[in-house]
């Protein structure tokens, strides 16, 4: 699995998206073989898998596999950094959609989310500055300039 995710990776920087959405779904596949799909191993073959898909345009498999994963996930471990993360990667592929109302909750669902566990690692840190980012793009997107500023964008 870990050799085809860094296929995908590398068919991915040399351009050549569709190859590299079919090594990330094999990658995902793979993973799945040996970890539920909600495990934190996974966790990085999905994101891979559904940014790579989705810039090929296949939005529907991505919606159509994530949103029950993002529910599971609510279900079994609701406080975990791994659900936040989730939700902010879901809350960025809607806002790649324009799919701003749904983007948003998101968005501001994960961010909250992961900013109430106090985040010590770099790692997490970086993924709410992040979030923030993605939060003033899209106020900025929807014309809400006060909110951009907000969050980030003047």
């Amino acid at each position: 699995a870990d050799l085809r995710r860094e296929l995908a990776e590398a068919y991915c920087q040399a351009g050549a998206l569709p190859l590299a959405e079919r090594q990330a779904r094999e990658a995902l596949r793979l993973c799945c073989q040996v970890h539920a799909e909600s495990a934190p191993a996974t966790e990085a073959f999905v994101a891979l898998w559904a940014d790579l898909a989705t810039q090929c345009g296949q939005f529907a498999e991505v919606e159509a596999r994530l949103a029950p994963l993002i529910r599971q996930l609510d279900a079994s471990q609701p406080q975990a950094g791994q659900t936040s993360r989730m939700h902010l990667r879901w809350g960025r592929l809607l806002c790649r959609q324009q799919r701003y109302a749904d983007a948003e909750t998101e968005l501001l669902r994960g961010y909250h989310a992961l900013a109430s566990q106090n985040p010590t690692t770099a790692t997490d840190r970086l993924w709410l500055k992040h979030a923030a980012n993605w939060l003033a793009e899209l106020y900025q997107a929807t014309n809400r300039p006060q909110e951009a500023a907000r969050w980030g964008q003047p």
